[in-house]
């Protein structure tokens, strides 16, 4: 199951970054030759780029792949598991602080619309607070990974 979870985050990750590419190349296809543009590209990817971020908040947690120092690795051990926990609860307060604030947006922009596509601003809020959702379910799992060894011993 947890394997399924992954190919669906990495999925839909993939699949909005080549939405955004398979649209700008159509875009500047369609303004320097047929000297014509679509009026909604800008905002789709626009749309496409921030969804790709709040998407990725998880993913990075993931793949432990977000921006660090690396000098806590080389401290004793200990010490770097203590850095690491404090770390990790800072950056759950943070996301999940983000994570609220979207869902409580959303019933305000209910009413509003994108400007080029129509879109309810609502639906944009619901997949950054899912991603967000996504990124606080992964700091979990990686605070219980850490704690879990101390309290077996």
């Amino acid at each position: 199951m947890r394997g399924m979870i992954r190919e669906y985050e990495d999925a839909i990750a993939v699949l909005v970054l080549v939405s955004i590419f398979i649209v700008v190349v159509v875009s500047v296809f369609f303004r320097y030759v047929l000297n014509d543009s679509l009026v909604w590209a800008e905002e789709f990817a626009r749309f496409g780029l921030v969804i790709i971020t709040f998407v990725g908040t998880g993913l990075g947690f993931r793949k432990d792949s977000h921006i660090r120092v690396d000098l806590v690795d080389r401290l004793p051990s200990p010490v770097a598991r203590t850095v690491r926990l404090f770390v990790l609860l800072v950056s759950l307060a943070v996301v999940a602080f983000l994570a609220l604030q979207a869902v409580r947006i959303m019933p305000i922009l209910a009413n509003s619309r994108s400007a080029a596509m129509e879109m309810p601003m609502s639906w944009l809020y619901a997949v950054v607070a899912a991603g967000l959702a996504g990124g606080v379910v992964r700091i979990v799992v990686e605070i219980v990974s850490l704690v879990r060894p101390v309290a077996v011993r």
